[in-house]
Order: structure tokens, then C-alpha cells, then sequence
């Protein structure tokens, strides 16, 4: 239901998720992301010039489009 994407679009934006199959500008990738224990694989898409690898964190900033998939960019964590 609309009501159920909506508030899982919500849950998705801000979390970071690991690349499984890697995105750039020009062509969607996959990422997953652990959700309330299970994990979720996101279609995912970079701005211009970026890529994220497989096995790269990236952070999911907002929607691409409206077919769930999600623009993220490179999150690198601090030690």
C-alpha cells in the first residue's frame, strides 16, 4: 500500500547500506541495508561523476525517482 512505501522511504533516507552491485550516474546498482533486522537490497544511483564500488557503505540521501530507486553517495566512516 502507498501508506507502507511511504513510511519505508522515510525509514530508508539517512541509513548507511553496503554495495552489492556497483552504481554510478548512468546505470542503477544495488545496495543493502539492515532494516529492523532483516535486510533490504535498494536500487540505488550516484550523482554525476561518482561511483560506489561493491562492498563500499554508502549513505542513502533521498529518492532518484519514483520506482524506489534511491540516490546515495560514498559514506566513509571514522575511526
Amino acid at each position: 500500500t502507498k501508506i507502507d512505501e511511504d513510511s519505508k522511504e522515510k525509514e530508508v533516507l539517512g541509513r548507511v547500506g553496503t554495495v552489492t552491485i556497483s552504481a554510478d550516474h548512468h546505470s542503477n546498482g544495488q545496495a543493502e541495508i539492515n532494516y529492523n533486522g532483516s535486510f533490504l537490497r535498494m536500487s540505488i544511483r550516484t550523482m554525476e561523476n561518482v561511483k560506489v564500488a561493491k562492498g563500499e557503505k554508502v549513505l542513502f540521501i533521498e529518492p532518484f525517482d519514483d520506482k524506489g530507486v534511491y540516490l546515495v553517495e560514498p559514506y566513509l566512516e571514522i575511526d
